[in-house]
């Protein structure tokens, strides 16, 4: 270990420690693996997987990484645009069903509040481009307290089901004229499904997870992977985090590609190493070509969906808010910040989460990466989000002064 790196050790160390320090209203356990070019630079973790047995969360616990599925999804998408299956700007709804007559919410209709939707026709095509940036219309109806009661009027599941019936709730704005978060990129595993005709699963599998040695990144948990599970916490309004049930269904009826997949944080750590190198597994085998990888990693919004995102991220409460002056824009794979951050973040660096305080990133200028992985819920823990902040800023400090 290099001086360098045992400075890093040290330090992230004290941090995850103090983070979740027995008797303090902390986080229960959270895994940290930071990755450059050359391989992972630091792997640690503190806490623990579960209150009763005090189980240790290490980096190979295993998560729900949620959203964090999504960046997968994205790259076999763009293998298939790559392969001329289809454009990135091609109307997708001849090739999934659910897509050949999107509905469009009206939202100057009255009884908008209580779920009662007005609904007519979709001018706007959907494409694979508005698919994987969140800018289809398509949103997370659970996410809303109308959504939630038209889902119930109308027998829609939530797409924690991870059913294909959660694929018909209605679009909320044009297809490419608004930036929300939703099921595009759920979506889009379907598209890749139709495309490829296979399960989303197996096509990781081969393409993604196989070539990069991801063993433990899978949809349906086997036996084995259920043991190295950790609980999934919930924080309550006095701080206390308590244990509660999952959220994810253990075997899925759909490979959701917007947020199915389990994994830990040092078998992600080995997608977020691809990506570092270019879109090159460590051997040199190519999971995107150089021009694919770099459409992939750059912004990608339409004009006024980018200013939709934008406006968006300088609210509070907002999964990435940590930097709400920032300028950004949504790349295919991830959100793309365009400016340097306060953390020392160059410009271009990409970036996401999942909904249980999981998050990685990929700054490819400073050859800096790393996935960050806790299992509390809701999203945005304030304990988390601090965490965040001073293992990002510690990373820089030491890798990248």
């Amino acid at each position: 270990m290099s001086a360098q790196e045992q400075e890093l050790k040290t330090k992230l160390d004290a941090l995850l420690s103090a983070a979740t320090a027995p008797g303090a209203l902390g986080i229960p356990g959270v895994a940290l693996v930071v990755v450059r070019k050359g391989g992972n630079v630091y792997e640690g973790s503190s806490g623990v997987a579960d209150f009763e047995s005090g189980k240790p969360f290490t980096v190979d616990t295993v998560v729900w990484i949620a959203s964090m599925t999504k960046a997968m999804t994205s790259v076999a998408a763009l293998q298939c645009v790559e392969r001329g299956l289809i454009g990135l700007d091609e109307d997708v709804s001849p090739y999934v069903p659910e897509l050949q007559s999107v509905q469009l919410i009206d939202r100057t209709a009255p009884n908008l509040s209580s779920g009662d939707y007005v609904l007519a026709p979709a001018k706007e095509k959907v494409t694979l481009r508005r698919l994987l940036t969140h800018s289809n219309g398509l949103i997370y109806g659970h996410a809303y307290p109308h959504g939630v009661q038209y889902m119930a009027r109308n027998g829609i599941p939530s797409v924690r089901t991870a059913s294909r019936g959660a694929f018909k709730f209605p679009a909320w704005h044009e297809p490419g004229k608004e930036w929300h978060y939703g099921m595009g990129i759920d979506y889009a595993g379907l598209l890749v499904e139709s495309l490829s005709a296979d399960r989303l699963g197996h096509i990781f599998q081969k393409e993604i997870r196989g070539p990069l040695g991801m063993d433990s990144t899978v949809f349906n948990l086997t036996p084995q992977l259920l043991e190295r599970k950790t609980t999934l916490f919930q924080r309550e309004a006095d701080g206390r985090a308590v244990a509660r049930a999952d959220e994810w269904p253990h075997k899925v009826e759909v490979d959701m590609g917007g947020g199915g997949s389990w994994s830990t944080a040092r078998d992600y750590a080995k997608f977020v190493r691809m990506l570092l190198l270019g879109g090159r597994t460590p051997s040199g085998q190519e999971i995107l070509s150089p021009a694919t990888y770099a459409l992939g990693m750059s912004g990608a919004l339409e004009p006024e969906a980018k200013e939709s995102c934008n406006a968006f991220h300088k609210l509070p409460g907002t999964t990435l808010s940590k930097f709400p002056g920032a300028k950004r824009d949504y790349a295919l794979i991830g959100m793309v910040f365009e400016e340097p951050l306060p953390t020392g973040r160059a410009a271009g660096s990409v970036q996401w989460a999942g909904v249980a305080n999981c998050y990685w990133l990929v700054d490819a200028k400073k050859d800096i990466g790393y996935v960050l992985c806790s299992q509390i819920l809701p999203s945005g823990d304030p304990c988390v989000q601090k965490l965040l902040r001073e293992v990002e800023s510690t990373i820089y400090e030491v890798l990248a002064p």
